[in-house]
């Protein structure tokens, strides 16, 4: 293949990948991603103006891929696979910097021109569904700094405050919560999701981390409460915002007794397809390799056919479910009661 056929090919793999209808959309694209007007782009595209690499890199960047993922197009037989991670790469120094990227690539979804679907797999509560509830979704980044992220600013001890005081903190996250309603999702919870959140609440309680002595059965009543606010969802089928009735985007909510994958989420949108895949949580690794999003592919469809449905219809388990967890929580207060005496 001449240089210039690898130059066309490279943004014939782009156009295709990203579902793109018209091809001035695509080159407005490839201006933004070079920083050049969109006739310039136009000259890249159709190779009149040669690519240097620097420009490749600039646009692998732009559309989030790597040149491998362009060459495995040839089918090119290879054994390493490309994957990104922005928290781990790029260190935290704050919830409101893990809370932006989380706002980042939830809106970069939109850039797809397809309808997509995002498919979630997870033995742990879904980071989505906590954000809403704040003293639960404080406790659980208390959580991941304890345990991953190490930011000095926060402590050793539990303090509600570090959360509550941060206002674009909370306007951040209340825009990632907008994005989720928006979109429709598959969910696939593990039977026992709940249950490495109330060991942590636990265990914290048990070594005395929390500053003030109400702050666990806080954290309990939150739980409670998002519990709650699920059951109403599988039972609309839809999402809503906590505290309303009204239906957002469909969402399917599915019980599964078998996988013991950590979390996973699969995006869909006509050719494009990406996956986030936990990484000593909450971090993420991402990617978009063909070959792992046909085996992320094929392992999801038997994921969902070993599930049991328990949303929309489903009423008879879906009650069950809801009573036996909303029991769990019952004996998990009067053990949180025991300890804060």
């Amino acid at each position: 293949m001449l240089q210039n056929e690898y130059q066309v090919s490279f943004f014939d793999y782009l156009y295709d990948r990203g579902g793109y209808k018209r091809i001035d959309h695509f080159a407005e694209e490839v201006a933004a991603a070079l920083y050049i007007s969109r006739s310039g782009a136009y000259k890249k595209i159709r190779a009149i103006s040669k690519l240097s690499f620097d420009e490749s890199m600039q646009v692998c960047k732009y559309f989030g891929i790597s040149l491998d993922q362009y060459l495995d197009s040839f089918g090119m037989e290879k054994s390493s696979y490309a994957f990104q991670s922005d928290d781990i790469v790029k260190p935290l120094t704050s919830y409101l910097q893990w809370a932006k990227n989380i706002l980042t690539h939830s809106e970069s979804m939109d850039r797809y021109r397809d309808e997509y679907t995002v498919y979630s797999f997870s033995n742990e509560i879904p980071v989505f569904h906590i954000l809403p509830f704040h003293h639960l979704l404080s406790f659980k980044l208390f959580i991941w700094n304890r345990n991953n992220w190490n930011i000095s600013q926060y402590g050793l001890k539990y303090d509600f405050d570090h959360f509550d005081k941060d206002t674009e903190l909370k306007s951040t996250l209340a825009e990632v919560n907008d994005h989720f309603i928006s979109y429709e999702s598959v969910d696939v919870w593990g039977s026992d999701f709940l249950t490495n959140t109330l060991n942590q609440l636990r265990y914290y309680t048990k070594i005395g981390a929390f500053r003030r002595q109400e702050d666990p059965l806080l954290i309990l009543a939150d739980i409670r409460k998002m519990i709650n606010h699920l059951k109403s969802t599988a039972k609309a089928g839809a999402k809503m915002r906590f505290g309303s009735k009204e239906k957002h985007a469909k969402m399917d909510i599915y019980l599964n007794y078998t996988h013991t994958s950590p979390e996973l989420i699969f995006i869909q949108s006509g050719k494009n397809r990406v996956i986030y895949s936990s990484y000593l949580s909450p971090n993420y690794l991402r990617t978009t390799d063909e070959r792992i999003c046909d085996y992320t592919n094929s392992w999801m469809e038997k994921a969902i056919a070993q599930s049991s449905l328990i949303s929309k219809v489903g009423e008879v388990d879906r009650e069950n479910v809801f009573n036996f967890l909303n029991s769990i929580l019952d004996d998990m207060e009067d053990k949180l009661r025991y300890y804060s005496r």
